[in-house]
């Protein structure tokens, strides 16, 4: 489990405490990068994926969405810390003394990455609602390349954005699973796919 200074981990939400800012979402998400424990056991970046994202999504993606992915993560190896599962904007919390409170464990996993928690955080910060765009799932990649939240995570563990992009769309639709029908889960991670590399192509 990650383990952070400043940090609660809450089983309930506490009136004591309220939502975070996106600057505020972005600052943790900073933090996390800072301090976390990247150091010991990793794994290639598909084993630290929730099991049913495997069995639900990836396994039914085209063939070139899947060559997509793949290509765009270049075999990256990350560190086995534990992870949220569901790191969105409104599951962290701040009480009135700077601590960052988290909230809703259920899609904790022992064998996640912190960097699967950090993509979503960032790539949520700019909602204020901490939720998907579910509607036009293009929007949604563009707004987050405009918010230029994922910028300062760029270069950790040798990750270019479009990797951090990556983790967020596969860490996006796993969450999706809990709420839309699978076929839709799968066409809004092809929607934002296609519209990440309209944006940033793949280098040849």
């Amino acid at each position: 489990m990650i383990a952070l200074p400043g940090i609660t981990i809450l089983t309930s939400p506490s009136l004591q405490a309220r939502m975070i800012t996106p600057d505020e979402a972005v600052q943790f998400g900073n933090r996390i990068l800072a301090e976390a424990e990247s150091s010991g056991e990793r794994a290639h970046w598909m084993s630290t994926l929730d099991d049913s994202f495997h069995r639900h999504v990836w396994r039914s993606l085209p063939d070139t969405v899947r060559s997509t992915l793949n290509r765009t993560m270049r075999n990256a190896s990350l560190p086995i810390t534990g992870a949220h599962g569901d790191l969105h904007f409104s599951n962290v919390l701040r009480n009135h003394e700077g601590e960052f409170w988290l909230i809703d464990w259920e899609t904790y996993r022992k064998h996640g990455s912190y960097v699967e928690d950090v993509s979503r955080l960032l790539g949520t910060s700019h909602r204020s609602s901490g939720l998907p765009d579910t509607a036009d799932p293009h929007a949604d990649i563009s707004n987050i390349l405009a918010s230029g939240a994922m910028n300062s995570a760029a270069g950790h563990l040798g990750m270019t954005i479009e990797m951090w992009l990556a983790m967020y769309i596969m860490s996006q639709a796993t969450c999706e699973l809990q709420r839309l029908r699978r076929a839709d889960v799968r066409r809004q991670l092809c929607a934002r796919v296609e519209m990440l590399h309209s944006k940033l192509p793949l280098a040849a």
